[in-house]
């Protein structure tokens, strides 16, 4: 799904150098991507976003566990009607 998405908002318009999809296990390779980055968006277990805080606890970790309808809110979306 991630990759769909990423595709999508290529096509959209959004330029490479904004956005960027990486799949990595959490390995070594994975584990220095995660302590790379500036921030993540997951869509995975709890236990995965447990792991990136272990690699880095001041990341920016927008994570999406184990849930259902998963959903993008813009930031000048009403909070209360999203919900």
């Amino acid at each position: 799904m991630g990759a769909l998405l990423a595709d999508q908002l290529w096509r959209a318009g959004v330029p490479r150098t904004w956005l960027q999809l990486v799949l990595a296990d959490d390995d070594d390779a994975g584990a220095a991507l995660m302590t790379e980055a500036d921030a993540v968006i997951l869509t995975g277990s709890r236990a995965a976003a447990e792991q990136f805080f272990h690699w880095r606890s001041d990341m920016r970790l927008l994570a999406e566990t184990n849930g259902k309808n998963a959903m993008v809110v813009r930031a000048d979306a009403d909070p209360d009607h999203a919900a």
